[in-house]
């Protein structure tokens, strides 16, 4: 009986100590980043195929592009912090007349879902260290 007490006892300091731990780390990821940035990819040689009038901030270097089903997958960074990002894109796509269907901005990361120019899709927005945005696009035909 003593050996199934102490067994259980570790176990339950063991998700204590894991749950803490998760809980640190949240702290950790919700300020503004410190580190700076790695080099960044090379931008792509010729601009990937965007919808009409989809918005390209000039802030916006594009990195990658791959087709997953009839999706387009575009990779890319924006030279600023995630509010620059967050509020350069919302104006644009909104500028552009797409509609916005979905908008969410977290400490450091943010989505917007928008439907135009025959497509939907999602900006998805990382910022893992300063002046850089991370940002992946995803265009679906509608």
């Amino acid at each position: 009986m003593r050996r199934v007490m102490g067994v259980a006892l570790i176990a339950i300091l063991a998700t204590i100590a894991a749950a803490c731990s998760e809980h640190d780390k949240g702290e950790e990821e919700q300020g503004a980043p410190t580190e700076a940035c790695p080099t960044a990819s090379p931008a792509l040689s010729t601009a990937p195929t965007l919808p009409a009038k989809f918005p390209s901030p000039s802030e916006t270097t594009y990195t990658g592009s791959s087709k997953a089903g009839p999706s387009t997958i575009v990779e890319a960074y924006f030279g600023d912090d995630l509010d620059g990002a967050f509020s350069t894109y919302e104006s644009a796509f909104q500028d552009a007349g797409y509609t916005l269907t979905k908008s969410e901005q977290d400490p450091r990361d943010a989505e917007l879902d928008w439907s135009g120019g025959n497509t939907t899709g999602e900006v998805k927005m990382d910022w893992p260290c300063k002046g850089r945005t991370e940002l992946t696009i995803t265009i679906r035909p509608s």
